[in-house]
Formats: structure tokens, sequence, C-alpha cells
């Protein structure tokens, strides 16, 4: 045999051998780009269902909250009813001037033994803000004294001065006490 016999037959084997490793390369490569599709489209389902679980918790939870913070203004509200009413009753007297601030100083409720004091007609002060009574100096003094007052709750036998008409009052706070669940503080003056 001559070997131009061999090299047909070698070149065929060869190209026969390498166009099937070639072919059977793409073939695996393809069958690998398959699976890893299955695999992200898989970890995708997987992520969009996290996905739609986790906001169906935050939406339950946010109802959650939202009912919660109802009930709370509820029960503030009814702490602020039962803490003003109780304290009409304890203070319900004339030798008592009652006054009523929110932490915003804005004066909520004043009794007629207090406008009396200031001589001035009944419901003088709602809506006023208590410092609108204080010369600069006092009004420095009583917001020191008024921001350590709500840590501790009750002050007894303050004093101050109040402006009223151009007029100058001296006061003597019997009792004072803060209620922070209603950022309420009450007060009681000797008339």
């Amino acid at each position: 045999m001559r070997i131009e016999d061999y090299i047909v037959p070698l070149v065929s084997a060869v190209s026969g051998g390498f166009g099937g490793w070639l072919f059977g390369r793409k073939r695996q490569n393809a069958e690998t780009e398959v699976v890893e599709g299955s695999a992200l489209s898989a970890m995708q389902e997987t992520y969009r269902s996290m996905v739609s679980d986790t906001n169906d918790r935050l939406t339950e939870q946010s109802k959650r909250i939202d009912g919660l913070e109802a009930d709370l203004k509820s029960c503030k509200e009814i702490n602020a009813e039962k803490t003003k009413e109780l304290f009409l009753k304890d203070y319900a007297s004339k030798a008592f001037g009652l006054l009523i601030i929110g932490y915003d100083g804005v004066i909520e409720y004043t009794n007629e033994s207090f406008d009396h004091y200031f001589k001035v007609k009944n419901g003088y002060f709602i809506g006023k803000n208590y410092a609108d009574f204080l010369t600069a100096q006092e009004l420095l003094k009583v917001a020191r004294d008024w921001e350590t007052a709500k840590t501790t709750n009750e002050v007894f036998n303050y004093k101050s001065n109040w402006l009223v008409n151009d007029k100058k009052f001296k006061c003597t706070w019997i009792k004072t006490f803060n209620d922070n669940f209603s950022n309420t503080t009450y007060t009681v003056l000797k008339v």
C-alpha cells in the first residue's frame, strides 16, 4: 500500500474525530445553557414569590400598625378625658384656679376662679399661649422649670408672675402635674 492510500482515511478519521468532538462540545454547551436557563428561571420565580410574600406581610403589618395607632389615639382621648374629669372633681372649689395647658403652651381650660383672680371675663385665656402672659425673663425661668417638670411629673408650691392687661399678678401654683401620655399639664392656682 502506498502512503496516499493512508492519507485519505487518516484525514477522514481525524476530521471525523475533530468534527465529532466539535459538534459534541456544541451540544454539551447547548445542554449547559438550557440547564443554566432553567436554573435562572427557577431563581427568578423564587425571587418573585419571595417579593410577593414580603409585600403581603408588609401590607398585613401596616394594617396592624394602623389598628394599633387608632387604639392608641382612642386610649389617649379616654385618658385625657378621665384625667380632666378627676382633676376638675378633685379641685372643685372656689379656692382654686384651675388651668389646663397643652405641651404646645396653648391654654385649653380655665375655671371661673382662675379668670376671676386675674379680673378678666370667663374664657379670656382659652386658646392663648401661656407665654403671652410672662415677661421675657420670667418666660426663660418658667420654660426651664417646665421642661424639668415634664420628667418629674409634679411640682408643688411653684411661684411665678403673670402679666395680664398690663397688671402684674403674683401666682402661687399649689400643684402642677404633667400627663405625658396626653401631653397636657394640669395646674392648681391658689386664689
